[in-house]
Formats: structure tokens, sequence, C-alpha cells
């Protein structure tokens, strides 16, 4: 019966079965290690050197496990603050950097800064399959633009609401590219924590937390004045 082996199965088993199986229940091993010295080969006994190598081996284990399970506390309670600083974005206005847009109602919008004047520039938008759907003549100066796309595509057919991407394609006098970074204006929906980052909605899009670039108040629908 070798202990060593069984600690190196707990070890590569997850930290809640191990923390089960061994810091648990520290019995199991004192039964374990009674049973291993009173059926060991009295012409060979267990040597001192390979006994105490064991008890090291079971104390590792150990070890890895509490620090597993500080992690895993760590994580909640990481978890638990996310979440409750996502709640707070609910209902506002974020800006997030991102060239994907939710095509709601037929119109989806987009922000652009070119850093520098383009030779030319031509914006296209795929749907969520890569298919190219729209192109236009985008703007030649440097600067922040506006692209509000009205949901058609090139031969003025409606398409679907859903998430479409759009790619800003400029180039200099020299014919290299030019990177234009794309924000994305909306209204937080959701807030979604199935990823390994939360995230938040905006209609049908989902945006990582850490790509928020502002966030606002949305403005309060006005209400009749009764006495009116």
């Amino acid at each position: 019966m070798d202990i060593g082996g069984i600690a190196s199965q707990g070890q590569a088993a997850g930290a809640t079965n191990a923390s089960a199986s061994l810091a648990n229940n520290f019995e199991t091993f004192l039964t374990l290690l009674t049973e291993q010295m009173k059926n060991q080969d009295p012409l060979n006994p267990l040597e001192s050197t390979e006994f105490m190598t064991q008890l090291v081996q079971f104390s590792g284990v150990e070890q890895q496990i509490k620090q597993n399970e500080s992690l895993e506390t760590m994580i909640g309670l990481q978890y638990a603050a996310a979440f409750g600083s996502t709640a707070s974005y609910l209902g506002r206005e974020a800006t997030v950097f991102s060239n994907q847009a939710p095509l709601i109602d037929g119109q989806a919008k987009w922000s652009y800064n070119l850093p520098q004047d383009a030779a030319e520039n031509k914006l296209v938008v795929t749907d969520e399959k890569g298919r190219v759907v729209f192109e236009t003549e985008g703007a030649l100066e440097s600067g922040d633009h506006e692209f509000v796309w009205d949901g058609t595509d090139n031969n003025g057919d409606p398409l679907e609401d859903g998430v479409y991407t759009m790619k800003v394609t400029a180039l200099n006098e020299d014919g290299d590219k030019i990177t234009a970074r794309t924000t994305v204006t909306g209204r937080v929906t959701g807030a979604d924590f199935t990823g390994a980052e939360p995230a938040l909605l905006i209609g049908d899009l989902r945006v990582a937390l850490g790509s928020v670039k502002d966030l606002r108040e949305t403005q309060a629908p006005a209400t009749e004045d009764p006495a009116a």
C-alpha cells in the first residue's frame, strides 16, 4: 500500500474532491498509515527516510488543498464585487471600445477616430457570419467621426436586427493602413456572468467590462404635469 501514490492522486483531483478526501478526513490517512505499518514485509521494513517522504507528500497535498480553498474564496469575493459594480451599470449609457454594434429597429451607430488624414477610406459592415452586407465611403479628415447605418444591405433591402461589425479600411497617401479606433455607445440593458469575465449587454451586443470607455446617466423620460 503506497500512501505517496494515494497522495499524488489526491493532488491531481480538484480542490473540492481533494478537500473532502484528505483535508477534511485525517482519520483516513491515519488508517492507511496504520495498515501500511501492519502489513509491511518484516524482512524489508519501511525505511524511515521513505516514511518521512510519504509524510511530506501528504503534507504538501494538504497545503495545496488549503491554498486552493483560499484562492476559491478570493475569487468568490472578487466575483461578488464585480457583480455589485456591474449591476450599477444597468440603465446607463456606456461608450465601449468595440467595432461591433447592435442593429436595433433599423439603426446601428459607430464612432471612429482617424489619427491622420486619409487618402481613401471605406467602411465595411459584416454580419455575424463575417459576410459583407454593406459598404460606403468614409471620412478622410483626421479626428472623430460618426457612422449611422440604416440596416439595409447594398441592394437597399432591410436586414434583421442583430450584432454587426464595422471595419474602417483607411489608407494614407503612401498606401499604408491607418489604424482607426472604433467605439460604440448604447444603453446597458443587462449583465452576463457566464464567461470568465463579467460582461455588459447593450442590446444583443456583449462587451467585456474592461472595454468601457465612459459611462453616463441616461436622461429620465419626461412626465406629464397633472395640473396641466
